[in-house]
């Protein structure tokens, strides 16, 4: 059974004193009030100093208190106060729902109580956290950011007077003073401190000996400021020996920054003040650094400078520090869609393109985030891969950041700020599943004015120039930042002109004739920049005719599995009078051959997709599995009469390096040589990311045919193959 328990606290005022561990404590004399309905919310302020002494009043500005029983999360509860006549002491009142049967009872009360998340019994420990945006007033530092503290004695049975509290300091206090500032007019907003050590954040506090231990911490504290001479902030009291402390003055007209590294002996104490004085003697205003909120993926470019932030109205982006498995988080302060001078704490990525092309990676001053699966995992590499690409997509439901490694689920940027059953707060950034509970996540880009940079314009071709018979889709990337034009001579460009850096598709359709095609893209520009044009020719194949004469360009054989049932060995297929298997001459022939049903077809479309139902046409969706561990299919009797070498090529479903002894090629014909494997990473035209790999063969004078086995020698994961061809590239 539970009873109502209703107190009254008194509460002494505090004095601090600079530079010193601890406030001096006055007690007050006690004083009983009534539980009134009226909301009467108190906080506290500095007095006027006497010498180095500042006492701490009570004042009237809407923050409550809180208190709990026994540290018991439980019974935690908010209490209105009222202060006294002259600010120095104040009284309050708590109702509990309590255990009737307890066998003690002590009471911890704090201000303001929105500060403290939890409370620890075990540990004796508060969780609380030091503002990262604190408002300085000539005077005294934020009233919200002035952390106080009172633990009452331990009662065997409940008093019938009231309780008296003498209270300490949980916060420590930077009095900050800036002198030979050159603002030649301009209007200071703010102050952020940026330290290499944390200040600000979450925290265990131990009542017992007023020690911290980190739990989500920050190295940024933004005060809101108008005035130079007078800058308070509260931070928590940690050690800032030798720590480097960055300023950056906030103006209309742009930033003053200045670093600083602290002597020895500047540990920050409960209730201390540290009094420093920075010289801006020599530092001009630099323009402000401001990132604008990005509302459509049009407006990125490869080569832009973005920071990723936490939706909605959380002030959190992905922090400079990577930890294990995850990024930090670092303080922002966004107004409206833009965000202002960010600190050194967030990340600054710039945008490239992926492994996967059109697609983004994110590089950091490290590497570039990737997200490896197998848990909720962002982490850093120095080489960007599928793992390390994402895909952006930016509408009305807002923005989400994908990681394109097949076959894992926590791909999706996010930010994390759950609670842990001991009360922490994770406070980290990394790669989660759609389902989650974590928070998406925005981009903000760099926002600079063209006006403002000097002009530049460059293109460049992506893939070779020689292209096959076969239709193809090439891309030319253009940098710049003047308005340019695009032209081609044949096939189709997706976009004509712009005014910055874009790519560019030009889609070639298949040559069906013998004799080959040239197209030319030119992109150019009238800006005052050199070159002004770019001019890039291509070259495609026609196709060679089957005359019975084999020359450079015939294809000898091919196999693109069309129709294919699933579960068909290469030999049941093959047997099939419908099948794709072209060979070339009238009466050309190869025998297929496989070990069981290691080798056999699936219908699962995934050289060329993800699943079979992102898969919407075009390439049959049948490939071949090829089982791991010495899966193998043997094709024998390719003609090649006067043939001295011939490429043999591939498109398979694995694309990271490790992957590539999956498929492996051998030839038990005498005098028939393997050369090695080529590689070329593409994207299907259903986003799926795989690889083209050819096989150069050289053939010894004389042979009329060869027999080529494709083995996967991977020992953990199948592999799958689609559309092979041979194709004569020199004859003897």
């Amino acid at each position: 059974m539970k009873k109502s328990l209703i107190f009254t606290f008194a509460a002494a005022f505090l004095a601090l004193t600079a530079c010193q561990k601890e406030a001096s404590q006055t007690p007050a004399a006690q004083k009983t009030i009534r539980f009134q309905a009226t909301d009467i919310e108190t906080r506290t302020v500095f007095g006027t100093p006497d010498g180095s002494t500042y006492p701490t009043l009570w004042t009237d500005v809407g923050i409550q208190a809180g208190i709990s029983l026994n540290l018991s999360s439980s019974d935690k509860v908010a209490a209105d106060v009222t202060p006294s006549a002259d600010g120095k002491t104040a009284t309050f009142k708590a109702v509990f729902e309590s255990p009737a049967t307890a066998s003690s009872y002590t009471f911890v009360a704090f201000y303001p109580n929105s500060v403290v998340k939890s409370v620890n019994a075990t540990n004796k420990t508060l969780n609380i956290e030091f503002p990262a945006g604190q408002t300085s007033t000539a005077t005294t530092p934020d009233e919200n950011a002035q952390i106080i503290y009172a633990v009452s004695e331990t009662f065997t049975e409940l008093p019938d007077t009231d309780i008296p509290l003498s209270f300490k300091h949980a916060s420590a206090y930077l009095h900050l003073a800036f002198t030979n500032a050159a603002l030649n007019g301009a209007t200071v907003s703010a102050v952020n401190v940026t330290s290499s050590t944390p200040i600000v954040g979450r925290w265990f506090f131990n009542l017992e000996d007023a020690t911290i231990a980190e739990n989500a911490t920050g190295k940024t504290v933004s005060i809101a400021t108008e005035s130079l001479e007078n800058v308070w902030c509260a931070l928590a009291p940690t050690d800032l020996s030798g720590a480097t402390l960055k300023f950056v003055i906030s103006t209309d007209r742009g930033t003053l920054t200045k670093e600083i590294t602290l002597p020895a002996d500047r540990k920050l104490t409960p209730g201390s003040i540290k009094k420093l004085t920075v010289d801006l003697a020599g530092i001009a205003i630099q323009a402000p650094v401001v990132y604008k909120l990005v509302t459509s993926k049009d407006e990125l470019y490869f080569g832009d400078k973005v920071i990723v932030v936490s939706a909605g109205e959380l002030e959190k982006a992905l922090g400079s520090t990577q930890n294990g498995n995850n990024r930090s988080a670092a303080d922002i302060a966004k107004e409206e869609n833009y965000i202002y001078n960010p600190s050194d704490a967030v990340q600054q990525l710039v945008i490239e393109e992926g492994a996967i092309p059109g697609m983004y990676s994110f590089k950091t001053n490290d590497g570039y985030l990737y997200a490896p699966g197998g848990g909720n995992y962002l982490r850093t590499k120095a080489a960007k891969d599928d793992a390390g690409t994402f895909d952006i997509t930016i509408d009305a439901t807002g923005t989400k950041i994908i990681g394109q490694k097949p076959g894992i689920t926590q791909v999706e940027m996010r930010y994390n700020n759950n609670s842990n059953p001991d009360g922490s707060v994770n406070n980290l950034f990394s790669c989660y599943a759609s389902t989650s509970s974590c928070k998406p996540v925005v981009l903000y880009r760099m926002d600079i004015d063209p006006m403002d940079e000097e002009q530049y314009f460059t293109a460049s071709l992506q893939g070779n120039t020689s292209l096959s018979a076969g239709a193809h889709t090439v891309q030319v990337y253009v940098f710049g930042n003047v308005a340019w034009t695009a032209s081609t001579t044949g096939g189709t460009l997706d976009s004509a002109s712009g005014n910055s850096s874009k790519i560019l598709t030009l889609s070639i359709p298949e040559n069906t004739g013998s004799s080959a095609i040239t197209y030319t893209v030119t992109v150019s520009t009238t800006a005052s920049v050199s070159p002004k044009s770019y001019e890039f020719t291509l070259t495609q194949a026609g196709v060679p005719q089957d005359d019975g004469v084999i020359t450079i360009g015939t294809i000898l054989w091919s196999e693109s599995w069309e129709g294919g049932v699933k579960n068909d060995t290469p030999s049941a297929y093959q047997a099939r009078t419908d099948a794709s298997t072209v060979v070339f001459g009238e009466n050309g022939n190869v025998t297929y051959s496989e070990n069981g049903t290691s080798s056999k077809l699936y219908k699962d479309a995934l050289v060329y997709a993800s699943s079979l139902s992102a898969y919407t046409g075009g390439t049959s969706p049948t490939n071949l599995l090829l089982a791991k561990g010495g899966g193998w299919w043997k094709v024998t009797g390719i003609p090649c009469e006067g043939v001295k070498t011939v490429t043999i090529s591939l498109y398979t479903n694995m694309n990271d390096d490790k992957y590539d002894i999956a498929t492996v090629l051998s030839s038990d014909t005498e005098g028939v040589t393997i050369g090695s494997m080529a590689k070329v990473t593409t994207t299907s035209a259903w986003g799926k990311s795989h690889s083209l790999k050819s096989f150069p063969v050289t053939i010894a004078e004389g042979i009329e045919s060869f027999n080529i086995t494709f083995t996967n020698n991977h020992s953990d994961n199948n592999a799958r193959i689609d559309d092979i061809k041979a194709e004569v590239t020199s004859m003897q």
